[in-house]
């Protein structure tokens, strides 16, 4: 498949580049930009996206409300702007209020200007209250406007998607899967691109599979293999199967034979980190194993401070760290022992999400309480309202995690802070409907044909 749609593929990105190039008002620039990058193919134009956005960027220095009373726009242009790093503040949504702050009713009936603004909202950072009325704002109108009947459908199927998980919130490739389908259904969508998007997913695809086959191979090759390998990973291993047992070493194999491979590949100074990193993981299960052997439930503050950890991802970072780094500088290892911000918010998100999921059936059979029991229990109320402050809990997790991606500066390459980021949106898919990974037969595993297994139908192209 890819030799024969190699040539095309490329015939339809010099198409698309000259539509970037084309001379156009700032509307349908920031119109086509969007729709490259849920399309899942503006990877292809980084630079001439960046160069178009910045030109937009400087002429806002000029006036701050370019896109005066055009709500969709404007949000749209505020999104892409924090997306690709620029600052901008949230008070180009200053036109769009009353004198008292609030915004205008006049405007929820554009639909498409509601919506825009509503994804917008999701972006917000620490004391942004602005962004905080505009996502209450457009998601109680977005809630009564997807119930009237003489709502055009596909615009009914967007805001349904939107008011499920926020686009800021989802998988990429996912979300670029699901809007491959809608734009095909779209009057005036231009086939080029659809075809593009096609071709590209299912080359995406295909480098997928190639991986996923060579992985299945590399695992059970470590399963044969003696000698060098296993004393590397006796010696790694030694200080922490006393504490914990052989059931922690199988649990944690596949992690662990990563490392092995890295060691192998990296500099052998990299092992005192990833020894940090299995330690700490190991104490925070010695807390939660405290923790159940004497039926104790902790504070919520007292929770989470372990919780973040234990949750795994912090390991799994770190070995991902010696993989996708192209330097490994003392200051980013440094950074990455002490637990930079961004590396906690996206775990605690995890381990939130997780406990929505899965609390409940852990702590039945017996498990250390969760989130959700222990502000049940220190705050004396129940489980529904638990729940709905771990929800909110998250968002304002989000909020955090946000401030720290868009304007904190780093020592890591941009792939490993994407990386982080991630990590809390793919938790947020899979426990989004409950158990999407100890239960993973029903929408985790539609997510994995959707995204592994089976290609996106070319039709008649």
């Amino acid at each position: 498949m890819e030799e024969k749609f190699t040539s095309r593929i490329e015939k339809l990105k010099d198409a698309t580049k000259q539509l970037l190039h084309e001379s156009k008002d700032i509307t349908h620039q920031l119109k086509l930009i969007d729709t490259l990058r849920q399309l899942g193919v503006a990877y292809h134009f980084e630079g001439e996206i960046k160069d178009v956005i910045g030109t937009i960027y400087s002429s806002m220095g000029i006036n701050i409300h370019i896109l005066k009373d055009d709500l969709f726009a404007t949000a749209l242009l505020f999104r892409l702007l924090r997306e690709y790093g620029f600052k901008v503040s949230q008070g180009v949504f200053d036109e769009f209020k009353d004198e008292n702050g609030n915004f205008l009713l006049s405007i929820h009936s554009d639909i498409k200007g509601m919506l825009s603004l509503y994804e917008a909202s999701h972006l917000v950072m620490d004391g942004e209250d602005a962004l905080d009325k505009a996502r209450i704002f457009s998601t109680n109108h977005l809630k009564t406007i997807f119930k009237e009947e003489n709502i055009d459908p596909i615009l009914k199927e967007h805001i349904v998607h939107a008011l499920e998980m926020p686009m800021h919130w989802r998988m990429p490739r996912l979300h670029t899967h699901w809007f491959i389908g809608m734009y095909e259904k779209e009057d005036n969508m231009n086939p080029n691109l659809l075809e593009f998007a096609k071709l590209d997913f299912n080359m995406v695809q295909s480098i997928y599979q190639r991986e996923l086959k060579q992985c299945s191979r590399w695992w059970a090759t470590l399963n044969l293999l003696d000698g060098d390998l296993s004393f590397t990973r006796d010696r790694l291993l030694e200080n922490y199967l006393l504490a914990m047992g052989w059931k922690c070493t199988r649990l944690f194999n596949t992690t662990n034979d990563t490392a092995y491979k890295v060691l192998k590949m990296r500099n052998v100074n990299c092992i005192p980190y990833l020894k940090k990193s299995w330690y700490e993981l190991c104490k925070s299960y010695l807390v939660e194993a405290n923790w159940a052997h004497s039926e104790y439930t902790p504070k919520m503050e007292e929770y989470l401070d372990n919780a973040w950890i234990s949750i795994s991802a912090y390991t799994i970072l770190f070995h991902s760290f010696f993989c996708i780094s192209e330097a490994t500088s003392k200051e980013a290892l440094e950074s990455l022992e002490n637990f930079p911000n961004i590396m906690r918010q996206s775990f605690l998100i995890f381990r939130l999400c997780n406990d929505l999921g899965t609390s409940t059936e852990e702590v039945n059979r017996g498990d250390v309480k969760k989130s959700i029991q222990c502000y049940m229990h220190e705050k004396g109320v129940s489980e529904t309202i638990a729940r709905e402050y771990i929800k909110d809990l998250i968002r304002e997790t989000w909020k955090e995690l946000n401030t720290n991606f868009f304007t904190m500066s780093s020592p890591f390459d941009i792939s490993f802070n994407n990386l982080a980021m991630d990590i809390a949106r793919t938790t947020q898919c899979i426990y989004e409907y409950g158990d999407g990974y100890g239960i993973p037969e029903n929408e985790t595993k539609d997510i994995a044909i959707s995204l592994l297994i089976k290609p996106i139908s070319l039709g008649t192209m």
